[in-house]
């Protein structure tokens, strides 16, 4: 259905489904059934089509404002240098905490958890 494509947006597809699945609180079981639906060989082509499009709209606008993750595509590499310059002189992190404001400190937590978290992988 993808032609050439084929590799490019089944693993747009997948991401955009751990994504998803991890907002929704499946199992690393419930992932896999999913990503067999997401698969080359045995996939759904109207799975594979919804989860890539979702990818695509997190690509345009990262799904982070919505409260579902990291933007795709992005890696625990990219998230760690993310974080150092968030905290590293003049950064938001770094200017909110030496000046003591709690409001942005709040405002910045949930970007930096979120950060923390996939740095971690």
């Amino acid at each position: 259905d993808f032609g050439d494509q084929t590799p490019a947006v089944i693993a747009r597809a997948r991401q955009a489904a751990s994504i998803v699945a991890e907002k929704a609180g499946l199992s690393a079981e419930g992932l896999e059934a999913v990503s067999h639906l997401l698969s080359d060989e045995a996939g759904d082509a109207g799975v594979i089509r919804l989860f890539n499009a979702i990818g695509e709209l997190a690509g345009e606008d990262s799904l982070v404002g919505r409260g579902m993750g990291a933007p795709l595509g992005q890696t625990p590499a990219d998230a760690r240098a993310e974080l150092q310059k968030m905290m590293a002189p003049g950064g938001d992190w770094y200017e909110a905490s030496s000046t003591g404001n709690l409001a942005k400190l709040k405002e910045l937590k949930p970007r930096f958890d979120q950060l923390s978290k996939l740095a971690a992988r």
